[in-house]
């Protein structure tokens, strides 16, 4: 399969993955809000559990396998700085995913660990990582 072809998916798969980085963390401002209200509550964990399952963990195994296939065809890209620093920007992503499931974890119990500010700062974490990967896609910055 050509570069492009593998380049076109990876950003459908990224697009997929980021739409619910983007969201989750707005299920759960909402989830902490409605708390108290024992059937709302199941509803938020449905819709996280759903959204991370279905949507999240398929669509980031697929960016990480493209991203790894792209970079065996362009092994050259590893000699560049700016692809370092995407890469930690997606080890960031990573972790931010990891971070949603074990909160998702945690509120199913009713463990309600951060509060609606804490989770509307943390909404914002994804919008920077991407900001960094998207710049050292697209600039290339020489370091």
């Amino acid at each position: 399969m050509g570069y492009l072809w593998i380049k076109s998916m990876h950003v459908i798969a990224v697009t997929a993955w980021m739409a619910g980085n983007f969201y989750i963390f707005r299920l759960y401002v909402y989830h902490v809000q409605q708390r108290a209200d024992g059937a709302m509550a199941a509803v938020f964990r449905t819709m996280e559990r759903r959204l991370l399952r279905l949507i999240m963990l398929p669509a980031a195994v697929a960016s990480l396998a493209l991203g790894v296939w792209m970079i065996g065809l362009q092994p050259g890209f590893l000699a560049q700085a700016w692809l370092w620093v995407k890469l930690a920007a997606v080890a960031g992503m990573v972790a931010a995913h990891a971070f949603s499931e074990y909160t998702a974890r945690r509120f199913a119990r009713a463990d309600y660990f951060l509060t609606e500010t804490q989770c509307r700062v943390l909404n914002e974490v994804p919008t920077l990582l991407l900001a960094v990967i998207v710049v050292m896609v697209i600039v290339k910055p020489a370091f």
